[in-house]
């Protein structure tokens, strides 16, 4: 391993930290801050936060129904971390085996039919087919979930299909066909491991792209149901006070540039440092 290998950003250092406290506050926060996100108190509503001068009893201050905004925060981001990662996970293995199918057979209806569909999805209006997809099937975390893996995963097929065109033609593949591999044993044996970079980094850059895509679902207000707590949710009951309550929407405003900024340093770095390329 060569030193630039080695070698780590201090942005990169200080994005993973970010990164870091931001999952560990998600897990560990609703513990230790027990205050219920959901308990309205009208006489305590739209209280400023303790550096705004407000005290310690909500160091976060209080949003139009007196509920608590760190307590909030904790829980939404247990919401938007848990339908972002899921929605990764989902959709890269779907766009990975389905890029690699196509990728291995390309030429063959199968590569068309993947393709294709590719193509259809990308062609879509996504925000418009969330919308309706929300209307009629409600905001549910499954329902979000699938939505968030629906955007994802033809830009994982895309990656998996170019590098498995660059690569089922190489000697090590030609040589495991010839000692008799099947077409499953030479996908998952020798070419899913060599798509383990690529997807790794395209994995980190599209998790803060589903974490802005939850948090304008719920900005719009198809995202998870109220009263439970979401970023984007918070950001869009807290529009109407920015002149008189400006914490109740900058707050978890801050909280999602944060988390996306963070994501997005770790995912250039992560594409520096495997130098990362791939045929189209």
């Amino acid at each position: 391993m060569t030193s630039r290998a080695l070698r780590v950003p201090p942005r990169a250092v200080l994005a993973g930290v970010v990164f870091l406290a931001i999952i560990v506050a998600a897990v560990v926060g609703p513990i230790v801050w027990s205050i219920d996100p959901t308990h309205t108190r009208l006489l305590a509503r739209l209280q400023p936060p303790v550096f705004a001068g407000g005290d310690w009893q909500h160091p976060l201050g209080t949003d139009p129904l007196g509920r608590d905004i760190l307590s909030r925060l904790l829980h939404g981001a247990r919401a938007s971390l848990l339908i972002s990662v899921t929605a990764t996970l989902v959709g890269g293995s779907i766009g990975t085996l389905s890029g690699l199918l196509a990728g291995f057979h390309s030429g063959k209806p199968i590569d068309h039919l993947i393709t294709f569909l590719v193509d259809v999805q990308l062609a879509l209006p996504f925000i418009l087919l969330a919308i309706a997809a929300a209307l009629v099937f409600g905001s549910s975390l499954p329902v979000l979930i699938v939505l968030g893996a629906l955007a994802t995963w033809p830009a994982y097929t895309r990656v998996a299909r170019g590098v498995a065109i660059s690569l089922r033609e190489r000697e090590f593949v030609l040589a495991a066909r010839a000692l008799g591999g099947h077409d499953v044993h030479l996908m998952l044996r020798h070419l899913l491991p060599n798509l383990a970079g690529p997807i790794a980094v395209l994995a980190t850059l599209s998790l803060g792209n589903l974490i802005l895509f939850e948090s304008a679902l719920g900005f719009l207000g198809i995202g998870i149901k109220p009263p439970a707590p979401s970023w984007g949710t918070m950001i869009g009951e807290g529009r109407e006070y920015l002149s008189r309550a400006w914490w109740v929407a900058t707050v978890p405003g801050m909280a999602l540039v944060l988390v996306t900024v963070s994501v997005g340093v770790l995912g250039d770095t992560f594409r520096d440092r495997l130098d990362v390329r791939t045929e189209p």
